[in-house]
């Protein structure tokens, strides 16, 4: 599956930073909570350099590692855009927004 364009309507009053694209999110804090480990280890799921994060195929118990691995057969990353509230400046109320893409 591959998909070059997306078009996302944001809510009254919210704008994209122009200046700004959407970018891959590295740190992938929006997947710590279901992290599948090893053992009994806590923390954050694993990205590869490309942002990647290897799941099952119901997208549940991501990797702690940033590798495929047995029962991990989908991978999935979210791409985020600053916007911001078109009556604020720029800097001062700068929010995120995020879109997933799943790739099998």
């Amino acid at each position: 599956m591959h998909c070059s364009t997306l078009t996302f309507s944001l809510s009254p009053g919210w704008a994209f930073i122009e200046s700004e694209g959407w970018r891959v999110d590295l740190e992938a804090e929006w997947a710590q909570d279901a992290v599948q480990y090893d053992g009994d280890k806590k923390g954050r799921p694993g990205t590869d350099e490309d942002g990647w994060i290897y799941t099952t195929d119901a997208w549940a118990h991501p990797r702690a590692e940033a590798r495929p691995g047995e029962g991990w057969v989908t991978r999935r990353r979210r791409w985020v855009r600053r916007v911001y509230w078109r009556d604020g400046e720029v800097g001062e109320r700068a929010s995120v927004v995020c879109a997933y893409l799943l790739i099998l």
